[in-house]
């Protein structure tokens, strides 16, 4: 997994976050989808789980995380692109 580290405005460094591909059996590992009765579903708190199309779930993540560290935060996405998942970790660091 790639770490990148985020800059502010005027380029300087800090902090640092993973960036992850998941498909269907990672999204399952990680309990965010179970295939289940012949069917994909997705998990809710506070709804319980409901039918979900696994491709929905599959593409890339980042997660605050130092190497080495425990991640700082649940994972964020899916992206289509590793590219966009980086733009999209920016602007949420700024």
């Amino acid at each position: 997994m790639p770490y990148y580290q985020f800059a502010n405005e005027y380029g300087e460094r800090f902090g640092s976050c993973e960036v992850f591909y998941w498909d269907r059996w990672d999204c399952q590992d990680a309990e965010l989808i179970e295939y289940r009765s012949g069917e994909w579903v997705c998990f809710d708190h506070f709804t319980g789980s409901e039918p979900t199309d696994p491709a929905d779930w599959e593409g890339w993540y980042w997660q605050a995380c130092f190497p080495g560290c425990l991640p700082d935060g649940d994972p964020m996405g899916p992206y289509a692109t590793e590219t966009e998942c980086m733009e999209a970790a920016q602007v949420a660091a700024d």
